[in-house]
């Protein structure tokens, strides 16, 4: 029997070696795992896989706390996993789920005791991942009238099939990112959010889009997805706005627009889907920091 632990997210997350230190040769240490166990993708999801090291006495423990709080501080959701091999037949993962307020270094001395377990901490009810295969059903979900009304309806399945793999290949390409937007701790999607570079009268900009189920709207959702979304094109520093291109019969899209910031500069005419124009208000929010 093998036992292992990792760390894992849908973002990078930071590498620490406590034991490095002299004084302390059984610390904590979170390293990239780039030769992950055979079988470990039947458990782990996430893109961003980390071994997680360490005596797990008490200042291994009290290291483990402050490095989980903080990346929560970070709003990212992370996943501690500890995995025996050789008992995954005689054995369920127990899945626990925590916000910040439920943590504490008691939750870790819990971990460190658990031999098949996987423990997720959160600090928002909604999170946005990136795009990933496994989100080519919700793209399906999202390909109905009442989530393409303003946008010329819906698209065939050919036409789905190859939205899928634009989503996919954008980050890789470095000409945007794409995300699905995922409700805590159940890990529902819901919806998705993204920006990709467009041409917009003689300036190369971020294009941005969202949409929520039906089921789930009205709830806030776009609206703070939309937001974590201009966080990461910020970081990015790469170009120097964003423009959205809601209908002007949209009025849920113009008022995400507006509760964000961005600055509604005209009406236009918006060639969607090639071939049919809409009349659409051109919202521009800076990004670039001066």
């Amino acid at each position: 029997m093998s036992f292992f632990r990792f760390v894992a997210s849908d973002y990078p997350l930071p590498e620490v070696n406590y034991a490095e230190k002299a004084a302390d040769l059984e610390g904590m240490q979170v390293s990239i795992c780039k030769n992950p166990p055979y079988g470990l993708d039947r458990y782990i999801k996430k893109n961003y896989i980390y071994w997680l090291g360490g005596s797990f006495d008490a200042t291994c423990i009290d290291q483990l706390t402050d490095y989980v709080l903080s990346i929560m501080k970070m709003e990212a959701a992370i996943e501690l996993w500890a995995i025996s091999y050789g008992e995954e037949d005689n054995q369920e993962v127990v899945h626990r789920n925590y916000k910040a307020d439920d943590v504490d270094r008691t939750v870790f001395e819990t971990f460190s005791t658990r031999a098949f377990c996987c423990f997720t901490f959160w600090d928002s009810a909604v999170q946005i991942v990136p795009w990933a295969e496994t989100d080519f059903d919700l793209l399906h979900q999202l390909n109905i009238p009442e989530m393409l009304d303003h946008l010329g309806g819906p698209e065939t399945d050919e036409q789905v099939h190859k939205r899928h793999k634009r989503y996919i290949d954008l980050s890789a390409a470095g000409k945007g990112r794409m995300f699905s937007i995922v409700l805590m701790p159940e890990g529902v999607s819901v919806g998705n959010v993204g920006y990709w570079e467009t041409s917009w009268q003689g300036e190369t900009v971020y294009e941005m889009g969202w949409g929520v189920l039906p089921l789930f709207q009205g709830k806030g959702i776009a609206a703070w997805a939309t937001a974590e979304a201009i966080k990461q094109a910020k970081a990015e520093q790469r170009l120097r706005s964003i423009h959205a291109f809601p209908s002007v019969d949209n009025p849920a899209s113009n008022a995400i627009c507006r509760k964000l910031h961005f600055q509604l500069v005209s009406e236009c005419s918006f060639e969607y889907p090639p071939g049919t124009f809409m009349h659409c208000n051109d919202w521009r929010l800076p990004i670039m920091e001066q």
